[in-house]
């Protein structure tokens, strides 16, 4: 009976094996990161809003000069994965336009939120300090008054 087990140091010798794990961890990274962009927010008032077009919601860092209603908080995170601030703001334009809004009023906070520890050969681990990315931000919609 032929033995189907080899031991892990000859697995250099077959390179069909090795692409086959890099594949399954580039399966596992793509999987992990690609849903790490968190959104959660609190409507204000009751009325439901019909969505409006992403392309067209403001993002403003101040108040406007214009009449506006706050009709939700909304706080959009990274998770500590570190997401470029601009994937943070596409997330959160999306959002606001889904709750109807026609702008948003941003500020962004950063804070520590754990720590990562990743598997170094001999039994050794090595620990990174993750910076969470946070945006918050008020949903508005203009008033006439």
């Amino acid at each position: 009976m032929e033995n189907v087990f080899r031991p892990v140091e000859n697995l250099v010798n077959y390179p069909e094996e090795q692409d086959m794990n890099r594949i399954a961890i580039l399966i596992i990274l793509v999987s992990i990161l690609s849903g790490c962009i968190t959104a959660d927010f609190i409507r204000l008032d009751s009325e439901i809003r019909a969505e409006t077009n992403p392309e067209q919601i403001e993002v403003l860092v101040e108040d406007p000069e214009r009449p506006y209603k706050v009709i939700a908080m909304i706080e959009v995170s990274d998770e500590g994965w570190d997401f470029y601030l601009e994937e943070l703001k596409d997330r959160m334009v999306i959002e606001t336009a889904a709750l109807g809004g026609d702008a948003v009023i941003i500020g962004i906070e950063s804070r520590d939120s754990g720590t990562i520890f990743t598997p170094m050969g001999a039994g050794g681990f090595i620990g990174t300090n993750l910076k969470e990315k946070r945006i918050l931000g008020k949903v508005i919609v203009y008033t006439k008054n």
